[in-house]
C-alpha cells in the first residue's frame, strides 16, 4: 500500500493529518502500518532518502478508519500526547452505524476494565475500571443506525463496547456481540479539533466518511 496526497488532511512543518485505511495499523509493526506508510510519503514528498521524524500522538484501532495526528518533532509530539491525554481543548467526532433503531441521542457514562482483547462494561466504579463516557446523537435510524459520536475520555475500545453494552453493537464488530462480521467495522473518526503543538492556534479538520451517502 501507498499513500497519495489525497490520503494528506494536513501538513506543515510540526503536524501531520492523515488519513489511515481501514485494516493497517495505526504504529509501527512488522505488519502494515501507517506511520511506515507516511514515513515514506514524506521522504518522497521531501525528497530525503534519510529517515524522517513523524509519530503518531495518538491510535485508531485496525479495522477503524479515519484521521490520525502525526507529529514531525519531538516536541510537537510531547505537546500533542499531553493534550490528548489531558483532554485539553481536543475534542475527536467519530460516526458509527450500529445494529437496531435508535430514536433519541444519549449521554454514556460507564467504567472499563480491560482484558487481553475487549473492554468489559460496569456501571459503577469497579477495581481497575477506568471512567468512560461519551455523547452520541442520532443521524439515521432504521434497522441499523448511524450516530455522531463526542468522546469525552478515551479508552480502549471505549466506542464499542459502550455501543453494545446498551444493546447497538457496530456493524460488522462479533467481538462485541454483532450478528454480522465485517471485515471492516462501520466506525470511523471524521473530525477532530485540538491546539497546534506550538503555535496553539486551535484547528479542525474533516473527513468524509465512507458508509454515509452524501
Amino acid at each position: 500500500m501507498k499513500l497519495y496526497d489525497k490520503d494528506i488532511v494536513y501538513l506543515d512543518r510540526q503536524i501531520v493529518i492523515a488519513l489511515k485505511p481501514y485494516g493497517v495499523l495505526t504504529q509501527k509493526d512488522p505488519r502494515e502500518n501507517l506511520e511506515d506508510l507516511l514515513q515514506e510519503y514524506l521522504r518522497t514528498y521531501l525528497q530525503k532518502s534519510g529517515n524522517v521524524f513523524c509519530k503518531p500522538a495518538h491510535r485508531l484501532d485496525k479495522n477503524v478508519g479515519g484521521l490520525v495526528v502525526f507529529a514531525r518533532t519531538s516536541k510537537a509530539l510531547a505537546r500533542l500526547q499531553k493534550a490528548f491525554r489531558e483532554k485539553n481543548h481536543l475534542e475527536k467526532i467519530y460516526y458509527a452505524k450500529v445494529e437496531g433503531k435508535l430514536t433519541k441521542g444519549e449521554r454514556l457514562v460507564h467504567y472499563l476494565v480491560k482484558t487481553s482483547y475487549r473492554s468489559l462494561v460496569y456501571t459503577k466504579p469497579r477495581f481497575q475500571g477506568k471512567e468512560a463516557i461519551l455523547t452520541f446523537d442520532v443521524i439515521k435510524t432504521g434497522e441499523e443506525s448511524i450516530v455522531k459520536i463526542s468522546l469525552e475520555t478515551g479508552r480502549y475500545h471505549q466506542i464499542r463496547a459502550q455501543m453494545a453494552f446498551i444493546g447497538h453493537p457496530i456493524c460488522g464488530d462479533q467481538k462485541y456481540g454483532a450478528k454480522r462480521q465485517k471485515k471492516d467495522l462501520d466506525l470511523y473518526h471524521a473530525e477532530i479539533t485540538l491546539p497546534h503543538p506550538i503555535s496553539q492556534e486551535m484547528m479542525t479538520f474533516r473527513a468524509k466518511v465512507p458508509f454515509i451517502e452524501t
